[in-house]
């Protein structure tokens, strides 16, 4: 099985813990499974109001279904 795990932030804006995930996410597949972490362009960021909050989460959503179909088109199986 092939698996991307897609973190809901940007690698710049994970900064460090980017690492933490990139080296620990391979430690979780099974024998013969492959385990790969993915970034979206553009992810959460916290804001100042709830309206604005609210907005970047709708967006957070958006990314990561595009990038859900984007794996399934590079033969990810989940």
């Amino acid at each position: 099985m092939k698996i991307l795990f897609v973190s809901p932030c940007s690698r710049e804006f994970a900064g460090e813990f980017a690492e933490v995930i990139e080296a620990n996410i391979k430690r979780f597949a099974r024998p013969g499974d492959t385990v790969d972490a993915g970034w979206i362009e553009e992810g959460f960021q916290p804001f100042p109001t709830p309206t604005l909050h609210q907005f970047a989460l709708a967006g957070t959503v958006v990314a990561m279904g595009q990038k859900a179909i984007e794996a399934e088109k590079a033969g990810y199986d989940a």
